[in-house]
C-alpha cells in the first residue's frame, strides 16, 4: 500500500478543534502547562478582524495531521523582516509521516514570498525537535539577546503609564 502524501494548506476555521488539540498535545510534549486553548479562542486569534496569528495545517486524506501557527515582524534597526514561527506540532502517531517538514517548507515559502527569514524559539530541552530542525538545515542563531516580556500584573501596570 502506498502511503497517501502529506497536504499543506491554509487552515480553516473548521479546523480549530484539531489546532488546539494540537497545541496541547505539543505543551504536554515540551511539559509546559496545558494552554487550555478551545478552538474558540484559536478563531478568536487566527480568524476576523482582531487576528493575530495565522495558520497552516498539514492533512492527510482529509485529517488534520499537523499544525503551524505564525505571525510577522520586523526588526528596523536591523532591516530585519521575520516570519515567526511559534508553534509547529505534528500528531505523535503522524511523527516521521513528513508532515513536519512539509509544514516546514510552507513556512520557508512563506518567508521568501514575504522577503523575510524565518525565525522560532525552541526549546533546548527538546532534543527530538532539535534534531528535526537540524536535519531540516537549520542552525542555531547564537544570538546574544534575551527572551523578555510582560504578562499579567506587570503588563496591566505598564499600560497604565
Amino acid at each position: 500500500m502506498v502511503d497517501t502524501p502529506v497536504r499543506v494548506r491554509p487552515a480553516r476555521r473548521t479546523d480549530a478543534a484539531a489546532i488546539a488539540r494540537l497545541a496541547g498535545e505539543l505543551a504536554r510534549h515540551v511539559e509546559d502547562p496545558d494552554p487550555g486553548l478551545s478552538p474558540e479562542r484559536v478563531v478568536a486569534l487566527g480568524f476576523g478582524p482582531r487576528a493575530m496569528a495565522r495558520y497552516l495545517v498539514a492533512t492527510r486524506e482529509g485529517t488534520v495531521i499537523g499544525m503551524a501557527a505564525w505571525g510577522t515582524h520586523v526588526d528596523l534597526h536591523m532591516n530585519l523582516p521575520t516570519v515567526y514561527l511559534s508553534d509547529l506540532a505534528v500528531d505523535g502517531a503522524a511523527r516521521g509521516s513528513g508532515a513536519g517538514r512539509a509544514l516546514l517548507a510552507a513556512m520557508a515559502r512563506i518567508a521568501l514570498e514575504r522577503g523575510a527569514v524565518l525565525r522560532w524559539e525552541l526549546w533546548q530541552g527538546n532534543t527530538s525537535a532539535l534534531a528535526f530542525y537540524q536535519a531540516c538545515g537549520a542552525i542555531g542563531l547564537g544570538e546574544d539577546v534575551a527572551a523578555m516580556g510582560l504578562d499579567g500584573d506587570a503588563l496591566e501596570d505598564m499600560a497604565k503609564g
